[in-house]
């Protein structure tokens, strides 16, 4: 895995692991504020800092990563492990597939590979963008909305600040 500079922690990991807990979270009407989700996104970011530099096996990293947010959101904000297990991974999965769907795009049209995302974070940041895009679009109309999956918010303890 290549190792990511503190500047993509920053533009990309945090903002991106925001979003996966805001998206998941709202899709089974679980209530996190602002706040907290900012600082257990930044928390988060500098966890994925270091854990990229540790050699291990591609993919394991998000696994990691995915476990790390899960249980700073039950310590935080005191929401059942399962309930925060669904959104968490049900957030990383629209990420994820959002990331799959325009990634091929974003290389085609830079006439960029993989690797050229490794040895340029500048363009990994720029490909990156979109995507977010997309994803605060998808919040908002989820908010907007009131789209619920469904109601975890019902089965254990949660905290009702938005």
């Amino acid at each position: 895995m290549f190792h990511i500079p503190w500047y993509s922690i920053l533009l990309m990991t945090i903002p991106q692991i925001f979003l996966i807990i805001k998206v998941g979270m709202r899709l089974f009407n679980l209530k996190i504020n602002n706040r907290s989700c900012l600082l257990i996104s930044i928390l988060a970011g500098c966890t994925v800092y270091f854990l990229r530099n540790v050699p291990i096996t591609p993919g394991i990293h998000t696994v990691v990563t995915a476990f790390i947010i899960i249980l700073l959101v039950v310590a935080f904000d005191k929401i059942n492990i399962g309930s925060a297990l669904v959104s968490i991974l049900l957030g990383f999965i629209i990420f994820g597939v959002i990331e799959g769907a325009w990634l091929p795009v974003f290389l085609k049209i830079t006439l960029s590979s993989i690797n050229d995302l490794e040895l340029h974070p500048w363009l990994n940041i720029i490909g990156f963008y979109p995507i977010l895009a997309v994803t605060i679009i998808i919040d908002v109309i989820i908010k907007s909305k009131n789209i619920i999956l469904f109601d975890l918010q019902r089965l254990g303890p949660t905290n009702e600040k938005e």
